[in-house]
């Protein structure tokens, strides 16, 4: 899943549609649409932080060599959509199997 497809699949999955998303953010739509078709790459760096803060994600995530695969996508997804409480028991246990896995 490249960049773009991630962001998309973030927005979606926490906001009715793009248009809602970028009025929340304060980017216009057709701008943050461009983003997604064309690449965060040719995007000015304000709109992507923009982006991030609306998605609450680090922009680093974003750097060029990204790579993130649909698993780790679909827990991001589920973990955006879980109550603070209920993601830091998440946090919590995700932490507990990479002791168990070391």
């Amino acid at each position: 899943m490249n960049r773009e497809e991630f962001l998309k699949t973030l927005i979606e999955s926490k906001y009715p549609n793009i248009k809602v998303f970028s009025e929340q953010i304060g980017v216009p739509y057709t701008t943050v649409r461009t983003i997604l078709e064309k690449g965060v790459g040719n995007a000015r760096v304000d709109n992507v932080i923009k982006i991030c803060k609306g998605l609450n994600i680090s922009p680093d995530i974003l750097a060029p060599d990204f790579k993130i695969s649909d698993t780790i996508t679909n827990t991001l997804i589920l973990m955006i959509k879980l109550s603070p409480k209920n993601q830091e028991k998440a946090f919590n246990y995700i932490n507990k199997l990479l002791d168990k896995n070391q």
